[in-house]
């Protein structure tokens, strides 16, 4: 099963208390940075190691997530990574090594040397199958990019927890902008004004006036 995580919640420990692997609760919580690269660029194996390593470092990109993980799946990949590099590098070094004995010996120790250089070469088809096999039943992304992250293979638990989260972050989100809007207080609409405004300032300043003419007929101290 997929599922998407916000790069938020993977490098700021926010995912939920469910085992990635199988579901259940969580013991540890491991930090991996995970990386992944489009499937189109094998395409480039035809043409040498060189460009396919140069296009597999351009297309490459990265994420660091913690990991919520049981005992039980802790080392999961750390054991996948460790089989890998013991079978393949062992059955190739078997086959070089029977090679080698197989063309500088004579009578049985050739012989020795085509059964070694045999069991090397079926041991390391028989190797990357295993681990190919490996890769898939295991935890793994199959995106990424700048803001997301999406995992195949996870635990349908963990997705259903993974959805719970958002949708109780959306409703809280919901209730604190309907909080924030019944907060508000609108103001109040403004009487349309009319031309009697305009005239009424107007008399009472000639009112004024007329008190004013009459106070000057007054005598005044000097």
């Amino acid at each position: 099963m997929r599922v998407t995580l916000d790069w938020k919640d993977c490098e700021r420990d926010r995912l939920p208390d469910c085992c990635i692997s199988c579901g259940g609760v969580p013991d540890v919580r491991v930090w991996r940075t995970f990386r992944w690269h489009p499937g189109w660029i094998w395409l480039f194996l035809f043409l040498g190691l060189l460009p396919l390593l140069i296009v597999v470092l351009l297309t490459q990109k990265s994420m660091r997530v913690c990991v919520p993980l049981c005992n039980n799946h802790v080392h999961q990949w750390r054991n996948r990574d460790i089989f890998a590099w013991i079978s393949v590098l062992g059955c190739i070094a078997l086959f070089i090594v029977g090679m080698v004995i197989a063309s500088n010996g004579r009578g049985d120790e050739q012989n020795v040397g085509f059964i070694l250089g045999a069991i090397g070469g079926f041991g390391l088809l028989a190797s990357l199958v295993v681990v190919v096999v490996w890769n898939y039943r295991t935890v793994r992304p199959v995106e990424i990019t700048r803001d997301e992250i999406t995992f195949t293979s996870v635990h349908p638990d963990f997705a259903d927890a993974v959805e719970e989260q958002w949708r109780e972050r959306r409703r809280k989100s919901r209730l604190r902008r309907e909080a924030e809007y019944d907060d508000y207080d609108e103001p109040e609409p403004r009487r349309p004004r009319s031309r009697y405004d305009d005239e009424e300032p107007r008399r009472r300043r000639d009112r004024d006036d007329d008190r004013y003419d009459d106070d000057d007929d007054r005598p005044r101290r000097r």
